[in-house]
């Protein structure tokens, strides 16, 4: 059986084993909860970080209950109940990122919860739409290892209103260095799927890519995304 494992005064690793039915509070140990000057009916601003594989990592408020347990959210709840029923030798690492924080507070002071969970579950459906939508591979490399592959916005998240943000037709799955090129704008697509380089990218650089298709499969519905990153990314 996992045990929790403390790994400094502000952080510890949650074990899943044998939370089959309890997943609203989670105990903090007792020499993180002492050093960290925890009580209850406070707010707590904690990083819950979830195995690489999960693609969870969610900074918020938490409200410290019932003896000093971290009280989760129905949403955060919802998100991480199949990981725990599915994967049970799982876990998370869990951080106490204000540690001198004291007294009651009634509001938490980051976003709200419901807005940074929602856009995790949103986060997590998008990336398994697109990896469902590219057949599990980049389609420019042809690197099938899902693990590593970036699900990767046409339009960025930070211009796309909640309903683009979401759309599997604003996305591409990518390994990470195409990821990385096509973020930046050195790369992008015409309306046809065929790949455009930057002319800040050489000759030398593009043979090193490793690129194995120069053209990909479009959607009608990519278009209007592709369009926006060609205007709006792509560096001329």
């Amino acid at each position: 059986m996992a045990n929790l494992t403390i790994l400094d005064n502000t952080s510890w690793k949650q074990p899943f084993v044998d939370r089959k039915k309890e997943f609203h509070l989670w105990n903090i140990p007792t020499k993180i909860a002492d050093a960290c000057s925890i009580d209850d009916n406070t707010y707590r601003h904690i990083n819950i970080e979830f195995e690489d594989t999960h693609n969870i990592n969610i900074l918020d408020s938490f409200r410290i209950t019932s003896g000093r347990k971290i009280s989760f959210s129905t949403k955060l709840i919802d998100l991480i109940k199949p990981i725990i029923l599915n994967e049970p030798n799982s876990f998370f690492v869990a951080k106490i990122i204000n540690v001198t924080r004291r007294g009651k507070v009634k509001d938490p002071i980051l976003t709200s919860k419901s807005t940074t969970i929602n856009a995790r579950i949103g986060q997590n459906k998008f990336r398994k739409d697109l990896i469902n939508t590219w057949n599990g591979k980049c389609p420019l490399t042809e690197i099938d290892l899902v693990d590593i592959l970036k699900a990767s916005h046409i339009k960025p998240w930070a211009a796309a209103n909640d309903k683009e943000r979401l759309d599997k037709y604003n996305g591409i799955l990518l390994n990470p260095t195409v990821d990385a090129l096509f973020d930046k704008g050195f790369i992008s697509f015409k309306d046809t799927g065929e790949i455009i380089f930057s002319n800040l990218i050489t000759t030398s650089i593009k043979n090193k890519l490793g690129i194995q298709n120069n053209i990909i499969a479009i959607h009608t519905n990519h278009k209007p995304y592709l369009e926006y990153h060609r205007n709006k990314i792509l560096k001329k």
